[in-house]
């Protein structure tokens, strides 16, 4: 007809246990010894459970995965940490990252602003004046 769930046999016979400890007590006898090895057997009755076993297994296994992607989230964090700092040798530590997502259009990154100068140096008389002037002393 119907099945016990093993939680409620279970406090059936804790509470038979206890029940027979504190006669066992009120007759003077040594209630925390006898107690202790009938909790004993309990717990051994409980892992020889097949849906007990089960469960074991299953938060063994979760165990495993949480353990995983504990070990993954480190890896992420100390990867962002190294990306916010290349990211801030490229952009300067003062830019702010969001400013630049919304207005990208003008904003030229460290390598972009070392061609562009590098072109105007080049091309400056100043410059030109100033190579001139090493090439004839080199001469």
């Amino acid at each position: 007809c119907c099945s016990v769930h093993p939680f409620h046999t279970n406090n059936g016979v804790l509470f038979q246990l206890q029940a027979a400890a504190e006669k066992i007590h009120s007759l003077g006898g040594d209630a925390a010894g006898i107690k202790e090895s009938a909790l004993k057997k309990l717990e051994g009755n409980l892992a020889e459970n097949p849906e007990v076993r089960a469960l074991q297994e299953k938060l063994s296994t979760a165990n495993v995965k949480v353990t995983e992607y504990r070990n993954q989230l480190q890896n992420l964090k100390q990867e962002l940490k190294l990306t916010q700092k290349i990211l801030a040798k490229e952009v300067g530590e003062d830019v702010n990252i969001q400013n630049l997502l919304t207005n990208s259009g003008s904003w030229r990154g460290r390598a972009q602003q070392i061609v562009l100068l590098q072109g105007k140096v080049s091309s400056s008389p100043a410059w030109n004046s100033i190579s001139a002037g090493i090439l004839f002393l080199s001469a």
